[in-house]
């Protein structure tokens, strides 16, 4: 009798472990799904199907490579949905863009917060031409927050 009682506990461990590691990854494929949402909401210009993936305080900013200071820079939620509505509406009107975000790599992650690194590729296609234009390659690395709506970007940095 006295084997079982000693068991439970160590049962009870893997069974916590086991837990955890499921958590784990249902929290990457979360995440994973919402930078590929990411992506998808801005090839759509659907510019708040796109803010609703940050934080009210989310910080987003794009950089030339090689450079310090940032290109583009939105310091919340609001300003980043004006901002690519903007951008929608001018700038990428004549043109669908397509973006490839691969090799994402979990740098960080816990119960309520992750940050990963990823690789991208966005390409713009032409509208009146359909000709195809690689436009650039950043690194993303981006943060992650646990809310009560589920994973958002707090933290967007392209390079």
């Amino acid at each position: 009798m006295r084997p079982m009682m000693l068991a439970l506990p160590v049962v009870a461990a893997m069974a916590s472990a086991d837990d955890q590691a499921l958590r784990s990854l249902f929290d990457r494929q979360q995440i994973t799904e919402l930078l590929q949402r990411y992506g998808q909401t801005f090839d759509a210009k659907d510019a708040d199907g796109f803010a609703s993936l940050f934080t009210e305080d989310a910080h987003w900013k794009i950089h030339r490579r090689g450079t310090e200071r940032p290109q583009f820079e939105n310091a919340s939620r609001a300003e980043l949905r004006d901002f690519v509505a903007d951008r929608f509406s001018t700038v990428l009107a004549g043109r669908q863009t397509q973006h490839y975000i691969t090799g994402t790599v979990f740098l960080e992650l816990t119960d309520d917060f992750a940050r990963t690194r990823s690789t991208v590729l966005v390409v713009h296609r032409v509208l009146e031409t359909g000709e195809l234009v690689p436009m650039n390659t950043p690194v993303y690395t981006d943060e992650f927050v646990r809310t009560e709506a589920g994973w958002k970007i707090r933290r967007h940095t392209a390079n």
